[in-house]
């Protein structure tokens, strides 16, 4: 499918938005793996994908370390758009170039990597969005009511029900 095919299909997609929004997400997970607190980004990333990055957060841990990823540029591209079951799927392709480091835990020392050397690598990214969420989007709690930015937290500061972005937009549901 092309992007005027999703278009036609689902009124409220912008490419330009899109590509905005999934730069600020992918931002925010590299964010969150640095500080130890992938908790700030589940709310729009899978299952599979928290699990990915926990793996690399404990096995840096395991070494006494934290993964840092420090001056992330992105650029990034559809490369491919379609239906799976009930969702829209968007498949990106996403060139990271980053200073990609590991710190002593101790001292927040440098103990691995390079910071005069970015590390370059290529992503397939994978946002999902259900198909029947295009008028659903809100930033209303469906536990109280409350109105707030579901983009910070994912968390309502009122009455504290999780909102998962998968609810009403798209999501991260791979990273490879």
């Amino acid at each position: 499918m092309t992007v005027q095919e999703l278009i036609q299909r689902d009124k409220t997609f912008n490419s330009e938005m899109f590509l905005s929004k999934a730069k600020n997400m992918i931002e925010r997970v590299f964010a969150a793996v640095s500080e130890n607190k992938l908790e700030k980004v589940d709310h729009f990333i899978s299952d599979k994908v928290y699990d990915k990055f926990m793996t690399q957060i404990n096995y840096a841990d395991s070494k006494g370390c934290k993964l840092v990823f420090d001056k992330v540029r992105l650029n990034i591209t559809i490369t491919d758009i379609g239906i799976e079951f009930d969702s829209y799927r968007i498949t990106t392709n996403v060139k990271v170039s980053c200073l990609r480091l590991f710190k002593s835990k101790e001292n927040d020392s440098i103990v691995g990597g390079n910071i005069n050397s970015f590390t370059h690598t290529d992503h397939v990214v994978v946002f999902k969005k259900k198909i029947n969420n295009e008028v659903r989007v809100t930033n209303r709690c469906r536990g109280c009511g409350n109105t707030f930015d579901i983009t910070q937290s994912g968390i309502c500061p009122v009455c504290g029900r999780v909102f998962e972005l998968e609810e009403v937009d798209y999501y991260i549901d791979d990273f490879r």
